[in-house]
């Protein structure tokens, strides 16, 4: 294969989108005028989490957030200090990341048996293979793959999307709103290496797992209040 071939491809897969939208006309639309004003961007903050829905919507993707943080780092780091090698806990990230092509299907049981069940069983399923998986430290081989098994239980709280979100958020506030929703990334990206730093001055690596499952089990908690008819 040519060196230039696949600058060629990406050349042409560019200009074909932007011939695309451009057949759609999207240029041509007009977005509606806003009904309220933008007001102070603090203030949004604190209407946010003065609404139990909102926070309830908040607090349990953070959570599911946080457990992919923990799982993509610390994952390479176990297996190299087990011994396993950085390519074999690379290979474990991308198995579990893999799991991802499984959405469809917890889409649909979503809609089948209701979110509140889907988020309950995925909360469970990834907590209790945290804790085997620190029960079992000792045996990387072993731990491992119950680690890749708790991604599937994570990937099935992907499955939720942000519904909850969008049918918490009333339909005027929502632009505001999905502004403080999205502050879920950040805490997760800074809270999780911050929390576990902390720790790790204090007990050996496999605690982290503990840590993890910790958090997935306060998710199955609040997960109950999740309403039924979802």
């Amino acid at each position: 294969m040519a060196d230039w071939l696949p600058y060629l491809i990406a050349i042409g897969g560019t200009i074909a989108t932007l011939i695309y939208f451009r057949w759609l006309g999207l240029q041509q639309m007009s977005l509606p005028e806003r009904l309220l004003p933008a007001g102070n961007p603090l203030r949004h903050i604190g209407r946010f989490f003065l609404q139990p829905r909102l926070r309830l919507a908040w607090g349990l993707i953070l959570t599911r957030s946080s457990w992919w943080m923990m799982f993509i780092i610390y994952t390479p780091i176990y297996a190299r200090e087990s011994g396993l090698g950085e390519l074999m806990g690379a290979a474990i990230v991308s198995i579990g990341s893999a799991w991802t092509l499984t959405l469809p299907f917890w889409g649909w049981f979503a809609r089948r048996y209701s979110l509140r069940r889907l988020m309950y069983m995925g909360f469970t399923v990834a907590a209790g293979m945290s804790l085997l998986v620190f029960a079992v430290s000792g045996t990387p081989t072993v731990a491992i793959v119950l680690l890749a098994f708790a991604a599937l239980g994570a990937t099935m709280l992907d499955g939720s999307g942000h519904v909850l979100f969008l049918r918490a958020v009333h339909p005027l506030e929502r632009s505001e709103m999905t502004g403080v929703f999205q502050t879920y990334r950040d805490v997760a990206n800074l809270a999780v290496p911050g929390f576990f730093a902390v720790l790790l001055k204090f007990f050996a690596l496999p605690v982290i797992f503990v840590g993890a499952a910790g958090w997935m089990l306060v998710g199955t908690f609040f997960s109950r209040y999740i309403p039924k008819r979802m």
